[in-house]
């Protein structure tokens, strides 16, 4: 679906009709390279409004009771204020894991750099503990995912994680694993914690993705001065992904002297036959945007491939911090920032909170660090951003690993 400027927009209903608070977020934004931008910005887009759009009960800079909450004046004193490198909240005691498990990870689609690192987490981290783990590939579609979470119960699964899977499309494989009391745990997939599709813990919120959205607008409205001229790109496929369209949208549009052009939709199933020729196409009907956000990384060569067959300039912001993204930043080809998360400790995360489950101990409150990377503040060449200090070791000494 495509809506341009001067027809509107008709939206999908909106996923925070039934969202509640899931736990505050630690939000440490980049200092090199940013308080300039904001700096410079804050005189130039004076105009824009000071209260954008957020969810009730988000997590948002726009949540936490300022007047000025969806200013560039604010956003220039959120980043001042967490201007050191990035924390990990303090993990408190819980039970210690079983021994000799079995636990099935099951992947929405495996083609994504996202998925891929959260799975690779998933797999370090029970490998720590000692237990196996088999991955199973949803390739996009809910039928091969539903004939993967009945495989996980035919086979006899001490637990499931599932990635970015809403188990509420999957209603049949979840009905095979409630039978078989098979615990699930998920990872940024939207999925219900009560009803018949529950999952007993969910690591991630569609606050914690609108928040990116909103973080994306910021920095492209400081490094514009004030002058976005936005495609915004909407994956539809994943419940959790148009929050962070919605998020980049509800600030620019709060900004009287920026412009969303379009908010276009796609599946993420169709990323290489589809994305490059979707952008081209909209580029060519808006030739005056500069900025493209996208809701993930994993999107972004396919977007700079449609940029370039456009003859444009336009420059690309993401979310995730994946590694051929940082790589991209750095050799300033397209992609000038990402608002990255750490996915790696998504997964320990997950791992934690089934620990504490099937201990009879309730799931943490979603808390995790997010980090605006440029071409000035970026990890060293081939590593991605998983956070400014390592976070294993705590899970270790959590777990009684030594």
């Amino acid at each position: 679906m495509v809506t341009g400027a001067a027809g509107g927009r008709v939206r999908p209903q909106s996923v925070f009709a039934s969202v509640h608070h899931k736990g505050d977020v630690v939000v440490k934004y980049a200092r090199q390279g940013l308080v300039g931008l904001l700096a410079v910005a804050a005189v130039s887009v004076a105009a824009c409004s000071s209260s954008a759009a957020s969810p009730a009960g988000s997590s948002s800079p726009a949540a936490h009771g300022t007047s000025a909450a969806g200013s560039l004046s604010y956003a220039q004193q959120q980043l001042t204020s967490h201007e050191d490198a990035v924390g990990w909240p303090t993990l408190p005691t819980g039970p210690k894991p079983a021994t000799g498990k079995t636990v099935y990870i099951i992947s929405s689609d495996q083609a994504l750099e996202g998925n891929i690192r959260v799975v690779d987490g998933l797999q370090q981290a029970v490998s720590m503990l000692g237990w196996k783990s088999v991955v199973l590939d949803g390739k996009g579609t809910t039928d091969v995912q539903n004939a993967a979470f009945q495989q996980a119960v035919n086979e006899h699964a001490y637990a499931i994680f599932d990635v970015f899977i809403d188990t509420n499309s999957v209603g049949a494989g979840m009905a095979a694993v409630k039978s078989a009391k098979i615990p699930v745990v998920s990872i940024t997939s939207g999925s219900p914690t009560s009803g018949p599709n529950a999952v007993a813990a969910e690591v991630g919120s569609v606050q914690f993705n609108y928040l990116m959205g909103e973080l994306e607008a910021y920095y492209a409205i400081a490094a514009s001065k004030g002058k976005v001229d936005a495609l915004i790109m909407e994956d539809n496929s994943f419940t959790t992904a148009p929050p962070i369209a919605q998020g980049a949208d509800a600030v620019l549009k709060q900004c009287s002297t920026c412009k969303v052009d379009a908010v276009v939709t796609f599946a993420a199933a169709d990323l290489v036959t589809g994305m490059a020729g979707l952008v081209q196409t909209n580029l060519q009907r808006y030739p005056g945007v500069n900025y493209v956000f996208l809701p993930y990384d994993a999107a972004a060569s396919f977007a700079a491939a449609g940029i370039r067959q456009a003859g444009s300039s336009a420059k690309i912001v993401s979310t995730g911090g994946n590694l051929p993204n940082l790589a991209m930043i750095r050799q300033g080809q397209t992609e000038v920032a990402t608002v990255a998360e750490p996915l790696e400790y998504f997964s320990y995360l997950a791992v934690n909170d089934l620990i504490r489950y099937e201990g009879g101990a309730k799931p943490l409150p979603f808390n995790a660090p997010l980090k605006i990377l440029v071409a000035s503040n970026l990890p060293p060449a081939g590593q991605a951003w998983n956070g400014d200090s390592n976070f294993t070791g705590a899970f270790r000494t959590l777990w009684g690993l030594g």
